[in-house]
């Protein structure tokens, strides 16, 4: 019987027939760790099967493929990292599966873990404790033993030792290993020992293009004597071997440049070198026994696993839910199989039907071409059990299998899992770069995000290694959760104890299913400067310790240094001052300057450390759809001023060091004066559905804003645009104490508050901006004093102090480079922006692909963003690779349909304005004899919602001294008047309301009266059509 491997895709070199024997391989160069074959009945045994060559991460990982046939098998499965003795560092993890299904079997890292360590022979123990091993018994299948590096990469070893009595029925086969294959001492080593008397014709294979998986990989291999070293012979090209005729047909290899011998070989040791002849890449090494005699007649042969007359079981799945399972079938035979058909019956047979096209022709020993599957379906029909058999014809006679699966209630299916996603992806190195040795270099190294639909829980399990004490991780704090299509900066820290390269592994554990340990190579440079060893104790820039008087800066960098060098005392100078009305800020660009993330036009390192400040920016700057109104009040403390008086003797120390300590401890400037307060800013963001709506919005305020204003500025513009626009205040607060800011936004959203409010109901938010007014006035001033901020600093050079360190100018080209990267930033995060406003606000009339694809957006622009800081970092770290880093990250940017998004847009609606009156009469009379006697009247009217009052129009019709009553909004049409006393006529909201008095006379008996109509005028809006949701069609 004979299998493929799809993740090996070795060449059929082993099948199991009466002309046809195993030979035991050995794959590794030690002895220690070969296989042996033992004579018995002229049959082979293959007890141990092993391979040495480089371990590698992701796609090098060395690879076991094995088969056990016969029976169940009791084997020891080890993975040689440190034990091996060539890479020191090298600790190395396996895991075994089974094949195809991938079902997880067994995982090992330190094989003294193995709960049947006790049981392992004293000759089969490994090395060392990092080593890993596993004692099995594993029924008959197909297996894979996969080596991987837990660190650093190095030579490793896997094998598997079959500990069974010779006698067993059960047998260990398939015997080829893919792995690296490297030149000079990273060969690929294959071992093998013939025992017995006479000789055994080999024929031993080296893939390297027939493999498949490296298309420029042409291999040479050299077979010795062992111990001797004696060559016996080489090859690059199998088709040039001199017994190359008489290789069979079925053991050819794929490809001419794969080396290939075919030997007849006395009892023996051996090794098998193979060698990239030009490039490396992924090869695979097997050897294969050939029978002498008469070839065996062509034949096909049927093999399938599961075996014919197995219950292929689907489990259990809901009524009407199908499930699929596979039955992988194989030609072990020398000749072509042909399936014909296949058929089901039996009590259910309606719930299964075969998803596979027939007739299906398998030529000879595909098996390893391909893994050839018939997929067959189960629909459960009902609950309980369901049964059918399943029965398939070939050229090798008729075959059958029980069907089973089992129907269960109906449910909701389980939510989707997380899904694990990072940049870059797992098992890629984390490079730090180079800093000097005892500096510590932080950097937003990795990027974690969260592709599925459920919370991502990830956790750090070690940072291990021989400089695992070098790394540690700085934030954010873990175990993290991370929501689903959320991404998080992961900032990690290097400080190289001793000069050269530094090296750890990361790992991590996560609640993804699929990806439940991560792990990554981690690396730094020490590089040393002769006995200098500061105190580099990183600390957070305050106005207490970095950035305060007399601390050393790095101008290039943009870098404060934890210590000052310097001698000198500090004072106070100039007066402090405050101006807690709110001040209109421009735009964007000043904001940025005001917040210090941007100073003299050139980019800060805050600004792609992407902190509150820097976010808060962003969130403002403008769009199509969205514009800021942007406002700020100071408060501000005397300077501080540093009075220098030579260097301390820290500073002495770096400096009778040499230049280039100095400069690393000490930076080219020092702190020379700081300013010191507090600032508080205001934004109002406006959003619009429409851009024809922003622009008319804006084009009716005028002059310089001013926050007291904002509601004479709101009644400026019509009830179309304010029904289509929306406005969030937000506040970000520097110095001070910000614990009570929450408050005049009636939130507890922390400290960058928010409310949202619809224009049409702006005076919520113009209460919160009140608030803001009298909060600026007391808690915020009040608090300055005793908690002011750093908000900006002067430098001034150590050579103008005498000292020969020269100000490091920054080229013009990393200025340009941060710029640039700035600016992509800047514009990528902006239609992030968009791309969330489009879901948050019309998510519910998005179709579900319309919907899908900007999900797809959003994604590429936050991983966009991740790679664009992760550059701009660079370049304020390590500049001599900022260009580099700017190109990898430009090279790399995901693309997304940036027109598309730019046409999403709302169709306004069809609006037709017309004039309407609204009136009532009153009628008043008052006739009392010859009394006097006084009477009122009142009326009112209002307009309908959709109208305004309009205050241009007015009427009046004057009969009297009540008759002048008209004003703007409403006229008075008099008829008749006489004697009256008093009228009042105003307007509230839509509404007219009026109050009339008239009196009769005692003395001539005259009677009172007023007779009028009353209108109120206005302009009302009707919508022929309405607003229209548009989105272009998906390219």
């Amino acid at each position: 019987m004979s299998y493929k491997w799809p993740i090996l895709r070795p060449l059929s070199l082993l099948s199991n027939s009466v002309h046809r024997k195993s030979l035991s391989l050995f794959l590794g160069v030690l002895l220690m760790a070969i296989f042996s074959v033992a004579q018995a009945s002229n049959s082979t045994r293959l007890v141990n099967i092993s391979s040495r060559c480089i371990v590698k991460s992701g796609v090098g990982n060395t690879i076991a493929g094995f088969i056990i046939e016969g029976g169940s098998k009791t084997i020891m499965i080890r993975g040689l990292g440190r034990g091996l003795g060539l890479s020191p560092n090298l600790d190395v993890e396996m895991d075994v599966s089974k094949f195809p299904s991938s079902e997880f079997v067994a995982r090992n890292d330190n094989w003294q873990t193995d709960i049947r360590a006790a049981e392992i022979p004293s000759h089969l123990q490994l090395p060392d404790a990092t080593d890993a091993g596993l004692l099995l018994t594993l029924p008959a299948g197909a297996y894979t033993a996969v080596v991987k590096p837990k660190g650093a990469n190095g030579i490793g070893l896997v094998s598997v030792d079959d500990l069974d009595d010779p006698q067993s029925t059960s047998r260990l086969i398939n015997i080829s290993t893919r792995c690296s294959v490297e030149k000079s001492d990273k060969n690929a080593i294959a071992g093998f020992i013939i025992k017995g008397t006479g000789t055994q014709s080999v024929l031993i294979g080296a893939l390297g293009k027939g493999l498949g998986l490296s298309l420029n990989l042409d291999t040479q291999m050299a077979l010795s004597k062992y111990p001797s070293g004696e060559l016996m012979e080489s090859n690059e090209s199998w088709q040039r071997h001199r017994n190359a005729s008489q290789i069979p047909t079925h053991l050819q290899l794929p490809d001419p440049s794969d080396a290939g011998l075919l030997l007849d070989l006395p009892a023996g040791a051996y090794t098998a070198v193979v060698k990239p002849t030009g490039e490396i890449g992924i090869g695979l090494v097997a050897v294969n026994a050939i029978s002498s005699g008469s070839p065996p007649p062509s034949t096909p042969k049927y093999s399938s696993t599961p075996a014919s007359g197995s219950t292929l079981n689907f489990g259990s799945t809901p009524v009407g839910t199908p499930v699929s399972s596979d039955l992988i079938i194989g030609e072990a035979g020398n000749a072509d199989l042909v399936l014909n058909s296949s058929r089901i019956s039996g009590t259910n047979a309606n719930d299964f039907r075969v998803l596979t096209a027939f007739p299906l022709t398998l030529p000879d020993n595909a098996v390893y071409i391909q893994a050839p599957t018939v997929t067959v379906q189960c629909t459960p029909s009902a609950e309980g059990l369901r049964t059918a058999n399943l029965q398939i014809s070939s050229n090798d006679g008729t075959h059958n299998y029980i069907l089973q699966c089992t129907g269960s209630k109906e449910s909701e299916p389980p939510p989707p899992p997380p899904v694990y996603y990072s940049l870059p992806e797992p098992a890629n190195p984390l490079d730090f770069g180079s800093t000097l040795v005892g500096t510590p270099v932080a950097q937003n190294i990795l990027t974690i995000g969260n592709k599925g639909n459920a919370d991502l829980t990830v956790k750090v399990v070690s940072i291990s290694g021989i400089n695992g004490n070098d790394f540690k991780m700085a934030s954010p704090n873990f175990p993290l959760t991370i929501a689903s299509g959320v991404y998080k900066p992961i900032t990690m820290q290097c400080n190289p104890a001793v000069k050269g390269l530094r090296e750890a592994t990361l790992q991590l554990s996560t609640n993804d299913p699929n990806q439940s340990f991560i792990t990554y190579p981690l690396k730094c440079e020490g590089e040393a400067i002769t006995n200098c060893f500061p105190d580099f104790t990183p600390t957070e820039r305050n106005d207490k310790i970095i950035g305060s008087l007399g601390y050393g800066y790095d101008n290039q960098r943009d870098i404060f240094k934890p210590q000052s060098c310097l001698k000198g005392t500090n004072t106070e100078v100039g007066a402090g001052w405050s101006k807690l009305d709110f001040t209109s800020i421009s735009d964007y660009d000043e904001l940025k300057r005001h917040l210090g993330i941007e100073v003299n036009f050139n980019v800060k390192a805050t600004f792609f450390k992407m902190k509150a400040e820097t976010k808060f920016a962003l969130d403002h700057r403008e769009t199509i759809l969205s514009r800021s109104l942007l406002f700020k009040v100071e408060v501000r403390l005397p300077n501080g001023q540093f009075n220098q008086n030579g260097l301390s003797e820290f500073g002495q120390d770096m400096h009778n060091k040499g230049n280039q300590c100095f400069r690393s401890a000490c930076g080219d400037q020092f702190i020379f004066q700081t300013e010191r307060g507090g600032s508080l800013y205001m934004a109002m963001k406006f959003d619009f559905n429409n851009a024809e709506r922003k622009k008319e919005f804006f084009a009716k305020m005028t002059g310089e804003y001013r926050v007291v204003d904002m509601s004479a500025e709101m009644q400026k513009t019509s009830t179309l645009v304010k029904e289509n626009g929306k406005v969030t205040v937000s506040a970000y607060q520097v110095g001070g104490d910000s614990t009570k800011l929450a408050n005049i936004f009636g939130t507890d959203s922390g400290l960058s508050p928010f409310l949202t409010c619809k224009l049409t109901e702006f005076e919520k938010c113009q209460q919160a901006m009140q608030n803001a007014i009298n909060y600026a006035k007391g808690d915020f001033a009040n608090s300055i004093g005793n908690r002011g901020h750093l908000l900006g600093y002067q430098g001034v050079s150590y050579k103008e102090m005498g000292i020969p360190i020269e100000l490091e100018a920054i080229s013009p080209e990393i200025i340009a480079t941060r710029k640039e990267l700035a600016y992509k930033f800047e514009s990528q995060y902006s239609d992030l922006l968009l791309t969330r406003s489009w879901l948050d606000d019309f998510g519910d009339e998005l179709k579900a692909d319309e919907k899908q694809y900007l999900r797809d957006i959003e994604q590429a622009l936050d991983i966009n963003i991740e790679l664009l800081t992760h550059a701009g970092m660079w370049c304020f770290s390590d500049l001599t690779l900022c260009l580099d880093k700017k190109r990898e990250a430009f090279d790399n940017l995901h693309d997304y349909n940036q027109d598309w998004l730019y046409e999403i847009h709302v169709v306004p609606p069809v609006i037709v304005e017309e004039s309407v009156q609204r009136h009532f009469q009153i009628n008043l009379y008052v006739d009392n004899g010859w009394n006097e006697k006084c009477a009122s009247q009142d009326g009112r009217i209002c307009l309908p919602d959709n109208c305004q009052v309009d205050f241009d129009q007015t009427q009046t019709n004057s009969l009297g001294p009540l008759g002048n009553g008209g004003g703007p909004g409403y006229g008075i049409n008099v008829a008749y008047i006489f004697r009256g006393r008093s009228a009042s006529n105003t307007i509230t909201g839509k509404c007219l309301s009026s109050v009339i008095t008239a009196c009769s006379e005692k003395r001539y008996g005259n009677h009172g009266k007023y007779i009028a109509t009353h209108t109120i005028y206005g302009k009302c809006t009707k919508i022929e059509e309405e607003a229209e949701f548009k989105v272009p069609s998906i390219p």
